[in-house]
């Protein structure tokens, strides 16, 4: 079965004594880790769950939005987190 890879933009701040990566196209989907890289690897864990449950309810993943948008200031950062999926037979 063949795959696909979709780029999705976190933005990836300090919140508190933790880093939060928050997506861009999916409004409570975040993750939080003690470092920025935590947070990062966290959120593509976070990513492939929110697929997984969007793909057994019937619903389909956003195209992702444009980062040059996206809100960030000296404190944070945007990074482009993978989601590999696989495409249906046929």
């Amino acid at each position: 079965m063949a795959s696909r890879v979709t780029k999705y933009t976190a933005i990836v701040r300090p919140r508190g004594k933790l880093f939060e990566a928050r997506f861009v196209d999916f409004e409570n989907c975040v993750a939080y880790g003690l470092s920025p890289k935590e947070a990062e690897g966290k959120a593509q864990f976070a990513l492939a769950i929110w697929g997984k449950y969007l793909n057994r309810f019937g619903g389909t993943m956003p195209r992702p939005s444009l980062s040059k948008s996206d809100p960030c200031d000296a404190s944070s950062y945007t990074v482009s987190i993978p989601l590999r999926y696989k495409l249906p037979a046929g």
